[in-house]
């Protein structure tokens, strides 16, 4: 699942699969509503870490439950890198990816700041859309890219990360009135 935040940590986009998975409108996730959706015992962790990463406008990885549609919790990795303004360096906000937690089943929540390890889709998850595809597929590439520590291809793939987080902002303010590029 593909989302978007803006410079204050505002959500301002989640793609539609989010109300298929926690029975959350989407225009509800917007803003903090998200929070609303994340284990009580792990809200306050999370809220805390991602405003930690906001300060520095650092990637960051973090596993957490979060509510299904059917009240249940699930452990899930929701990973995020900073968009800054091609032109101006200046931070804009994040694009992000969440997926389940996969086999391993943490005992806690956990958050890295200055680590991107986006998760692979998994059932449920996968984007749909077909500009949440290319943000997933442009997430793995960055990652890969970091990686191989090859600057030049990060660059390539950050202007056209920032080009697709500006296409899902518009998405998003279309139809939540969200802003983020």
């Amino acid at each position: 699942m593909i989302w978007a935040a803006d410079q204050r940590g505002h959500i301002a986009y989640v793609c539609r699969e989010w109300k298929e998975m926690t029975g959350q409108d989407t225009e509800q996730a917007c803003g903090s509503g998200w929070l609303d959706m994340i284990h009580p015992e792990d809200r306050d962790f999370v809220a805390k870490a991602f405003m930690k990463a906001l300060a520095k406008a650092a990637s960051f990885t973090m596993t957490y439950r979060l509510r299904s549609r059917t009240s249940e919790y699930i452990w899930v990795r929701s990973s995020a890198i900073p968009s800054f303004s091609p032109d101006t360096s200046v931070f804009l906000g994040y694009l992000g990816s969440l997926s389940s937690g996969g086999e391993h089943q943490p005992t806690a929540a956990d958050a890295q700041l200055d680590v991107f390890n986006p998760p692979e889709p998994s059932p449920g998850f996968e984007p749909l859309s077909p500009l949440d595809r290319v943000a997933d597929h442009l997430m793995l590439a960055h990652s890969a890219a970091q990686a191989a520590r090859d600057t030049v291809l990060m660059q390539m793939i950050e202007i056209s990360l920032f080009q697709v987080g500006k296409l899902l902002s518009q998405q998003g303010h279309a139809t939540h009135g969200g802003n983020v590029h």
